[in-house]
């Protein structure tokens, strides 16, 4: 089985990710998404269609937010898969990622 993950800005600015954010996926995503950063104010990362997540996924949304908070830009992660929640709270992270 292949694990695939997309990284697409829309129209409004928004970062969509689609497909899984894990260990196979994550290496390339963090290589890929600096440039989707670039611009200023905050930044939008819809999680909708994100079908699986692991903790290298949590991992990558961390350093996402540390790599703003650098920018001192504003993150929000939007419509996360529940997986994303359970691994927050049992990371301990639950109160640091910025969830709408």
């Amino acid at each position: 089985m292949v694990s695939e993950l997309s990284l697409i800005t829309e129209v409004d600015g928004e970062i969509s990710l689609k497909g899984e954010l894990t260990f196979a996926t994550v290496p390339t995503a963090l290589r890929e998404a600096p440039p989707l950063f670039v611009g200023q104010g905050e930044l939008r990362v819809d999680l909708s269609k994100v079908r699986r997540l692991d903790s290298a996924g949590l991992a990558l949304l961390m350093e996402w937010l540390r790599f703003a908070n650098g920018q001192q830009r504003n993150i929000y992660f939007l419509n996360p898969p529940p997986q994303l929640e359970r691994l927050a709270r049992i990371s301990g992270v639950s109160e640091l990622l910025p969830i709408v």
